[in-house]
């Protein structure tokens, strides 16, 4: 037996249920089946307190994507990965195509679209694409704000936040939608009086629906997160290849030139320890007639100028490159039992810290960042630790960043929906598609100019 405890929310034997906007699916002529939702348990994440509503705490102290930055700005290798992978994945930038009746695209300009060229005039597509693309790339998600003309017929702004200054609402209840994004510029400490409030939509939503929301709201401006695949989260992503950044690898690589700084500043950097016996000043300076030792005889303050008399000379002579190859006459004296004894004693210092230690650690570190991020190591100069081939040849350089490029095609499938949700509410032309053209790596016996462009397939 069903019993509907509330508008839309039902339980039966086997579960409890909730149809997605219950009331006016069921006023709809269409009958339209509603998707399934997840309803998140606001005492399971952590969140603070705005004015107005409830935020989502973005990791440790709200303080994940700095944390991540702050990481990517200490390691050099992981700052390249970046900037490899945003390279990679924009190309040459957003190119336009015509597809026509055979499926075939017929690259465009911008100025050849009614509507786009001003557009571009107004937003700079490609500097908001190289920002938008860079935050994909590190923490997997991205907020851009679209601002509406007054009629709502047309997407005059697009803007990119940064992911640093985003945080997400708690989720409706009823609606099990995040409605709204804050935006502030520092969270970890915040302040009320620099936090704003804008309106949410999914990347998921139809910009229709959209559209005839933001009229009946009155909304002229929102912002979609766009994001990659999401695995076991609501909120915000966890990047696969952020695992090396924050599981020790991170700490590894920082701690090696630490290390090595204070070894510098704080070693000793002697290569001999000399050991010298008073019995050598006593056979220096021998005895009086009535055979006592002068040594004896000196003053504490006379021992102290004779002793560095000898150490200076001593350390003259064994420094330097002149040094090399030297002898040094060290007298020997007859102990208590007859046997002779070494008055002065010469111990090489040995460097217990090879040059070159703690290195191979670090490079399997940076080694880790690259291939979690899919990166192949040659095209940063990065051999394979442990590998026989460099694998920084020409050829290895090229294949890497060409398997690099094609794996491209599903982040930008998440990349170009700006782009096409504008193409639609402007309404440049269903046929015009959005693409992001590779320059390939040739021979010059195959492109004079050592380089081709890629068109969409």
């Amino acid at each position: 037996m069903i019993q509907e405890l509330s508008e839309g929310i039902f339980v039966g034997e086997s579960g409890a249920f909730f149809i997605e906007n219950y009331s006016a699916s069921s006023k709809s002529s269409k009958n339209e089946e509603q998707s399934t939702l997840i309803k998140v348990n606001k005492s399971e994440i952590d969140t603070e307190k705005t004015k107005t509503s409830e935020v989502v705490s973005w990791g440790p102290s709200n303080s994940g994507p700095k944390k991540v930055l702050e990481l990517i700005a200490k390691i050099g290798v992981a700052g390249k990965a970046v900037q490899v992978a945003t390279a990679a994945h924009f190309g040459t930038g957003l190119s336009i195509y015509e597809e026509d009746d055979k499926g075939e695209l017929i690259k465009k300009p911008f100025r050849a679209v009614p509507g786009l060229n001003e557009f571009d005039k107004r937003n700079n597509i490609n500097l908001f694409y190289s920002e938008f693309i860079n935050d994909l790339e590190i923490h997997d998600l991205g907020f851009v704000e679209f601002c509406l003309l007054n009629n709502y017929e047309d997407v005059r702004l697009i803007k990119r936040h940064d992911p640093i200054f985003c945080r997400f609402e708690v989720m409706n209840e009823s609606t099990g939608k995040i409605e709204n994004v804050y935006l502030n510029p520092d969270w970890t400490n915040y302040n009320e009086k620099y936090t704003s409030k804008v309106p949410c939509f999914s990347q998921y939503d139809y910009w229709e629906d959209i559209k005839e929301y933001c009229k009946q709201k009155g909304y002229r401006k929102f912002i979609i997160p766009f994001h990659y695949v999401k695995n076991g989260v609501i909120y915000y992503n966890k990047p696969m290849w952020h695992a090396p950044l924050l599981n020790g690898w991170a700490d590894i690589i920082l701690s090696v030139p630490e290390v090595k700084k204070r070894i510098a500043e704080q070693a000793l950097n002697f290569q001999y320890l000399v050991h010298i016996s008073e019995k050598y000043f006593i056979q220096k300076f021998g005895q009086t007639p009535s055979r006592e030792n002068v040594w004896d005889k000196f003053t504490p303050e006379e021992r102290k100028n004779k002793t560095r008399e000898v150490v200076t000379a001593m350390d003259k002579h064994l420094k330097g490159k002149e040094a090399a190859g030297r002898s040094m006459m060290v007298p020997m004296v007859k102990g208590p039992d007859g046997k002779e004894e070494k008055t002065i004693i010469i111990e090489p210092i040995e460097n217990k810290i090879k040059e070159g230690a703690m290195l191979p650690d670090a490079s399997a570190g940076n080694t880790e960042i690259l291939f979690a991020k899919g990166i192949p190591p040659a095209i940063v100069g990065v051999a394979i630790p442990g590998s026989n081939n460099g694998g920084r040849s020409g050829s290895d350089i090229r294949e890497g960043y060409t398997v690099m490029c094609a794996n491209m095609v599903i982040n930008r499938t998440i990349s170009l929906l700006p782009f096409y949700l504008i193409r639609d509410w402007n309404n440049w032309g269903d046929n015009l598609v959005g693409a992001f053209a590779n320059t390939i790596l040739t021979t010059l016996d195959k492109e004079t100019s050592g380089a081709t462009e890629t068109t969409p397939s």
